[in-house]
């Protein structure tokens, strides 16, 4: 997941279809389209790295494909409800 290039054409290419075609088969499986599917992905291994491990969260960003941490912020919050500094403190993950 730390390959930054992980987006829909590369994966398209990967699996030797067309982006087009791609992006059909993932919204009839998920119901999103490929971009979102992808972005999906990719907050939701962000999230388990938030549980896992205490790194900062700049570099679970990175690692997860984010090169803009305002925009990995923002984007974390819209899908989970909650920024990524306070899913990370909280108690529950406290072992």
């Amino acid at each position: 997941m730390k390959n930054v290039d992980f987006f829909p054409q590369g994966l398209a290419s990967e699996m030797c279809v067309s982006p087009s075609q791609l992006n059909r088969k993932i919204k009839s499986i998920s119901g999103l389209n490929a971009t979102n599917y992808v972005l999906k992905v990719r907050l939701n291994r962000a999230k388990k790295l938030l549980t896992t491990f205490q790194k900062p969260i700049g570099e679970i960003a990175m690692d997860c494909g984010f090169n803009d941490f305002a925009y990995f912020s923002r984007t974390f919050k819209k899908e989970f409800g909650i920024t990524p500094s306070k899913f990370q403190r909280m108690p529950h993950l406290q072992n």
